[in-house]
């Protein structure tokens, strides 16, 4: 199995974990522990994780919705690593 095939795999699993997460409510330590797990470069790292970051932000400002649409913005971002 050649990297890429590898990388798609494990980001559509961790995209799929990270789903269930936000739907139950996004646990960030949970969501912090399933992004570093993922085998990322250092730009694509920075990147998710600055959502991660905002989303946190947010939710702790009581803006759920900014909140919400940076999760998205990092679930769209690894699904378009995993293609």
């Amino acid at each position: 199995m050649n990297k890429s095939v590898r990388i798609e795999a494990i980001v559509n699993d961790t995209q799929e974990m990270l789903e269930q997460a936000v739907a139950a409510g996004p646990d960030f330590e949970m969501l912090e522990l399933i992004l570093d797990s993922l085998p990322l470069a250092t730009e694509e790292y920075a990147r998710c994780r600055n959502h991660l970051h905002n989303a946190w932000r947010y939710y702790r400002m009581q803006q759920t919705g900014a909140g919400e649409y940076e999760l998205t913005m990092l679930l769209r971002r690894l699904k378009r690593l995993g293609e």
